[in-house]
């Protein structure tokens, strides 16, 4: 009865999703996770040897717009979603401390609801080319 019950659940599922109308939209979201090191390794946000306050950081996006950046203190990094509508991020550290990050960005369809992600092909950091990873170490030297 039990299986009868789940098999009935997850066909429902299934056909609602291949029903445009009775799909629920969603916006799934690229999260990317930013660590700051120094060229040994050492953080430089979070821990004892720490150099910047990582409740001062803040980023700016190409529209102008203050984005959401979490604290992720259990794994040393910051992190936020990538926009829809945004390819270049400025992250301020201090008043005198910034990066810029950019990529390239493509959807495809969401694998939890019926929307479509953004995702990122390509990630540019100050200028440079690096790994296309949704985990992003930054070097300060």
């Amino acid at each position: 009865m039990k299986k009868i019950l789940i098999l009935t659940i997850i066909g429902i599922a299934v056909l609602s999703c291949s029903d445009e109308r009775a799909c629920p939209e969603c916006l799934e979201l690229t999260t990317k996770s930013l660590l700051y090191t120094d060229s040994e390794g050492v953080n430089l946000l979070f821990g004892d040897q720490a150099i910047y306050n990582p409740e001062n950081l803040f980023i700016i996006d190409n529209n102008n717009r203050e984005v959401d950046v979490r604290l992720q203190e259990e794994n040393g990094t910051i992190a936020f979603d990538l926009g829809v509508n945004a390819t270049s991020y400025r992250i301020f550290l201090t008043d005198t401390f910034e990066d810029e990050l950019q990529f390239e960005l493509a959807e495809r369809k969401s694998e939890v609801c019926c929307g479509n992600v953004t995702f990122s092909t390509k990630t540019i950091l100050n200028g440079q080319e690096i790994d296309n990873s949704d985990f992003i170490i930054v070097i300060v030297t």
